[in-house]
């Protein structure tokens, strides 16, 4: 291996240190990228919670109303759990599939609880 001359060695020292500095800012971009990808998602998500507790809760109100002006009897009618089996849900929402609450707003058995959603995206 050569000497390198003073002008070489500060060139030399340059692109090893312009590499590094570089490749640095990629890395934290990447990072920033992934987070601001993982961010959205949590927003998505809790904004999806809540459209679905909101949905729900305007049935459940519609069903309180309901058996409240006579148009539904709560000893002739319940809620169900409706589900789609369609491969992507899980076991604990597959299980949930055909349970039952009281008119007009009684928790599900099987641990239902008050409704839908159990969780999002299943």
């Amino acid at each position: 291996m050569e000497k390198l001359t003073g002008a070489e060695e500060v060139l030399e020292f340059s692109r090893a240190d312009m590499t590094r500095i570089v490749s640095q800012r990629l890395k934290e971009d990447r990072e920033k990228r992934g987070t601001t990808a993982l961010l959205k998602e949590r927003v998505d998500l809790k904004k999806k919670i809540h459209e679905l507790e909101a949905a729900n809760e305007g049935y459940r109100a519609a069903n309180r109303d309901a058996v409240k002006r006579g148009i539904l009897d709560p000893d002739e009618w319940e809620r169900e759990w409706l589900g789609t089996p369609d491969g992507r849900i899980c076991s604990i929402c597959a299980g949930l599939v055909g349970a039952r609450a009281d008119l007009p707003s009684g928790d599900f058995d099987r641990g239902g609880g008050r409704g839908p959603p159990r969780h999002p995206r299943c």
